[in-house]
């Protein structure tokens, strides 16, 4: 993108649009796999305390519910903004 998107926390900057992880690359296929490993282990390392408010939630699983990217411009920046 080279335009500034109206409706996005992005100041002086662009995003892509769409979502990163979806095209059916062969290497995008990888980089899932990759991140998918390192993240259930990383998930697996963590103690397991069902008091902690953290810990309790660990079940080992995980969704990515997103994926873009962003190039800011000098003195880009986000906004700061809250995801549902």
């Amino acid at each position: 993108m080279t335009k500034q998107p109206l409706d996005l926390s992005v100041e002086l900057g662009t995003q892509t649009s769409g979502n990163l992880l979806f095209p059916n690359y062969v290497l995008i296929k990888e980089y899932k796999w990759a991140l998918h490993l390192a993240i259930t282990e990383y998930l697996a390392s963590l103690p397991t305390d069902r008091s902690h408010s953290l810990y309790r939630r660990n079940y080992g699983q995980f969704k990515v519910n997103g994926s873009w990217s962003v190039q800011l411009g000098k003195g880009g920046y986000h906004r700061n903004h809250i995801h549902p």
